[in-house]
């Protein structure tokens, strides 16, 4: 094989990884999976580079495909962009990871009421119950509570 074979085959291979990216779905871009990526395609790119400047300095034909349609050019771009993407990606995870929320409240304090019918409907509503529902819960719990202060 020569030189440029080499690099088409290189050319192959990052526009493969970029498509294959583009193309997983966003629950498999962990960051294990991401890091490989990363790793893989700035090592491909490297060579693809070192290739070109060897191209470059050892071609006198200009006039082939490889140069007229800026196969160089038009890697550089691909690569940039899925690059761009992995590392933007990458450190919307690390954000996530350090932005976990706490319940700060603590055993036995209670929380105000806004706040208790609030987190009441959230659960209510992510199992499906009704608004219906919740007025005739709301309706029973007041009750409840009639009772117990009255006891």
């Amino acid at each position: 094989m020569n030189k440029l074979e080499f690099q088409q085959i290189c050319f192959d291979n990052i526009k493969t990884l970029c498509s294959n990216y583009n193309k997983d779905s966003s629950s498999r871009k962990t960051e294990e999976y991401l890091n490989k990526r990363l790793k893989s395609l700035q090592s491909q790119w490297q060579d693809f580079e070192e290739r070109n400047f060897v191209l470059e300095q050892e071609l006198e034909n200009k006039n082939i495909n490889y140069f007229m349609d800026g196969v160089y050019e038009k890697t550089k771009k691909i690569y940039e962009e899925t690059k761009t993407n992995i590392e933007n990606r990458l450190r919307n995870l690390k954000e996530q990871k350090q932005n976990v929320k706490f319940d700060l409240t603590m055993p036995g304090e209670s929380e105000s009421g806004q706040q208790a019918q609030v987190k009441l409907g959230q659960q209510l509503s992510n199992h499906g119950v009704t608004l219906s529902h919740t007025v005739l819960l709301r309706n029973v719990i007041d009750e409840k509570e009639i009772e117990f202060q009255s006891v």
